[in-house]
């Protein structure tokens, strides 16, 4: 008797041991991640913070910073002033804003010119912003981009994604009469959307648009509060192939300018989409690069030309950052 009270003590002992054990090995990953990403929200805020008080400074400031070091903090205050990733919305539009800031040899540039920047940026996100004919409308995002540095000129541009007409954040499903023609050449230069495969809804959407509000609309329960380091990359067909002949981002070879989606064809692009931004690299496996997020998504109705041949396609243009939250 005395043998079995030992040997169960023994045996509530170990299970005590391995419970507690258990119990660490699952909290201390999710804590240790809850910390980092509270550091770098915290460092993150305090730079845009730092930058904005530099910014909105009336003094005369003789200093200098390095040229990466505006063109980070011009994107980071810009998303912190004026985005909201974290709203959902039906259409999607980008705006591409160029400018110029004097730089010396050495890489470095005077915070009175970073101030005459941020100030054109900023006049510009308003001039975009007003251009929107929606009585809602919003900034997803803003790229700050150098383009190139030549003599003691460097020439910046700067992607920015508005959207209008807020949806709820869910992945619409498409329905049985969900069949839309592929997309609309000219689109972004005004034409109306071709509409439905059966000559409906001319000029209110076209496949190309169904595909980008949804995938720009996730199913999350969570946003962060803003990105940094922003970049956008290009997807086309033939660097995604599905492994059975064809394409997972849509390609037509029937040179059929007026060719349909329908429901299931759109239902695969979506799901297959989805997999391509949120995939890591390399490509053909995923287009999004470590230690980025996605923020949003832009698809170009276009064609080109094969041996003579005319191929319409979408061409995807992904917007990543890397996320930080706001505990204010």
């Amino acid at each position: 008797m005395k043998n079995i009270i030992i040997i169960t003590g023994i045996l509530i002992l170990m299970i005590t041991i391995c419970i507690t054990s258990c119990k660490k090995e699952n909290t201390n990953p999710t804590s240790t991640y809850s910390d980092e990403m509270i550091l770098h929200s915290n460092k993150v805020l305090s730079l845009i913070k730092q930058f904005d008080e530099k910014m909105s400074s009336t003094l005369k400031s003789g200093e200098i910073i390095e040229l990466d070091s505006a063109i980070w903090n011009t994107e980071a205050l810009q998303n912190y002033t004026y985005a909201f990733p974290d709203s959902s919305t039906k259409d999607f539009i980008v705006f591409n804003s160029n400018y110029t800031l004097a730089v010396d040899a050495n890489g470095m540039v005077w915070l009175s010119d970073v101030q005459v920047l941020n100030n054109q940026m900023e006049a510009d996100y308003q001039s975009n912003l007003n251009s929107l004919q929606s009585e809602v409308k919003l900034m997803h995002f803003c790229d700050v981009v150098l383009d190139s540095v030549e003599g003691n000129n460097a020439y910046i541009s700067s992607i920015s994604g508005f959207g209008t007409n807020p949806l709820p954040n869910i992945y619409w499903s498409f329905s049985d009469d969900d069949d839309w023609i592929w997309g609309t050449l000219g689109e972004n230069q005004g034409n109306p959307p071709a509409g439905k495969c059966d000559g409906t809804l001319q000029g209110v959407s076209d496949g190309s648009n169904e595909l980008e509000w949804r995938l720009n609309n996730p199913l999350t329960s969570s946003q962060p509060s803003g990105y940094t380091d922003l970049v956008t990359l290009e997807a086309v067909p033939y660097d995604f192939p599905d492994g059975v002949g064809g394409y997972r981002i849509y390609i037509d070879f029937t040179a059929s300018i007026n060719n349909c989606l329908y429901n299931e064809d759109l239902e695969y692009y979506l799901y297959e989409a989805d997999d391509i931004i949120h995939s890591y690299q390399p490509i053909p496996n995923g287009l999004r690069p470590p230690g980025k997020s996605f923020v949003s998504i832009e698809i170009a109705d276009t064609w080109f030309s094969s041996q003579g041949n005319v191929r319409y396609v979408h061409y995807y243009y992904v917007t990543y950052g890397s996320p930080y939250t706001n505990p204010e």
